[in-house]
C-alpha cells in the first residue's frame, strides 16, 4: 500500500466519472451542458495523468474504470496487473475522451483545454513507443523473455506484435503533436537579450519566462495561477 500503489485518486476520479457521465447523458444535470461536458473531460484527463505516473513508476498495472466496493474478492479480481502496452492504450483512450468533452476555450481562466489533452497524449504515446522500442527483447516489455506477466494465469491468452505496437504509439504521438502544433502560435523571439539597449523593443520570448499571467501566451498550456496574497 502507499507510494505508487496508492489507488485513492483513481478511486475518486472513477467515482466522479461513474456518477456524472450517466446523468450528463440522460440530461439530468443542471447548469450549462457544454460546461458540464468540459468538467467531465477534465476528469478523464486527470485519470489519464494519474495512470501515466503509474505507468512510469511500475509498468504493468491494474486498469480500473469503475468505482468498486471494498470486499476482498472484488478488490483481488480488480488488482490483476495488465501489460503496460494495454495500460498506455487505456491512458490514450482517456485522453481521447478528454479531448472530446473539453472545450478549446474553458469555462473560466486557468483550466485545462482540448490542446492540453492532445499534448499529454503526444507525451504518453512517445514515452511508451520509445520505451517498447528500446527495451524490445527484454523482460521490461510485455511478451519479452523473462517478462513476469507471462507467469500470471490471467495473461495466458496474451500476445503482442511489438514492432506494430511501437509503430502505433509513435503514430499516435505524431498525430497528437500535429493537433497542437497546427493550432498554437509560438512566441516571437526577437533575439534581443539586453532590455537596456532597446527598452521599447524587448523580447516577448524572454518575457514569457517571467510572466505572472500566462493566459495571453498561446504556447503555454500547462500553467497554474498563484496568489501573492498570504493565506489565499
Amino acid at each position: 500500500s502507499g507510494g505508487a500503489w496508492d489507488f485513492g485518486k483513481i478511486r475518486n476520479v472513477n467515482y466522479f466519472i461513474n456518477k456524472v457521465r450517466p446523468r450528463l447523458e440522460a440530461g439530468e444535470l443542471s447548469g450549462v451542458e457544454a460546461n458540464n461536458m468540459h468538467y467531465l473531460g477534465e476528469m478523464y484527463f486527470f485519470r489519464a495523468y494519474i495512470y501515466f505516473t503509474k505507468l512510469v513508476a511500475l509498468g504493468d498495472f491494474p486498469i480500473l474504470k469503475h468505482w468498486i466496493s471494498e470486499d476482498y474478492e472484488t478488490v483481488r479480481e480488480a488488482s490483476k496487473r495488465r501489460p503496460r502496452n494495454e495500460v498506455a492504450r487505456f491512458i490514450i483512450q482517456d485522453l481521447d475522451s478528454a479531448y472530446y468533452y473539453m472545450k478549446a476555450t474553458p469555462p473560466m481562466s486557468n483550466r485545462l483545454t482540448k490542446d492540453c489533452a492532445a499534448l499529454m497524449k503526444s507525451r504518453v504515446a512517445l514515452f511508451e513507443g520509445t520505451w517498447e522500442k528500446y527495451h524490445k527483447g527484454t523482460a521490461r516489455v510485455p511478451g519479452g523473455p523473462g517478462w513476469p506477466g507471462a507467469q500470471q494465469e490471467y495473461n495466458a491468452g496474451f500476445s503482442i506484435d511489438i514492432d506494430k505496437e511501437v509503430d502505433w504509439f509513435l503514430e499516435q504521438a505524431m498525430d497528437a503533436s500535429a493537433q497542437v502544433a497546427d493550432r498554437i502560435s509560438l512566441t516571437k523571439n526577437t533575439g534581443i537579450y539586453n532590455p537596456d539597449s532597446n527598452p521599447y523593443n524587448w523580447n516577448p520570448y524572454f518575457e514569457m519566462f517571467s510572466a505572472v499571467d500566462m493566459e495571453p501566451i498561446d504556447e503555454v498550456l500547462f500553467w497554474r495561477a498563484y496568489s501573492s496574497v498570504q493565506g489565499v
